[in-house]
């Protein structure tokens, strides 16, 4: 059975391990972010977003050790929202989408 993810990059869980040794984050925090590491590796996430000071001063530490800081990006939600604004709705869709419903429906 063929895997469409890489072979050579680590299990969520392997990065859990290797966090929980050389990190001062707690298990619950190693996993979210191992998880997030792994899934980044896989071009499946591009953030990081918490708003543990904590966990967000460790990650950013951590992310630019591992040379991810192009790839995987740690945010705080206010960070996040101020880089990216929420979309524009019109009609309760974004504006690019009822465009292009509006433009079908001609």
């Amino acid at each position: 059975m063929g895997s469409s993810k890489d072979e050579n990059i680590p299990s969520s869980w392997q990065l859990a391990h290797e966090l929980g040794i050389y990190s001062n984050l707690n298990a619950k925090d190693v996993i979210h972010l191992a998880t997030t590491i792994a899934a980044s590796q896989n071009k499946e996430c591009d953030f990081f977003i918490t708003n543990d000071g904590d966990l967000y001063n460790e990650s950013k530490k951590i992310i630019k050790e591992i040379k991810l800081e192009n790839k995987l990006k740690v945010l705080k939600p206010k960070e996040f929202i101020e880089q990216f604004p929420p979309i524009k709705k019109i009609g309760g869709l974004p504006t690019s989408l009822a465009r292009k419903i509006a433009a079908a429906k001609k």
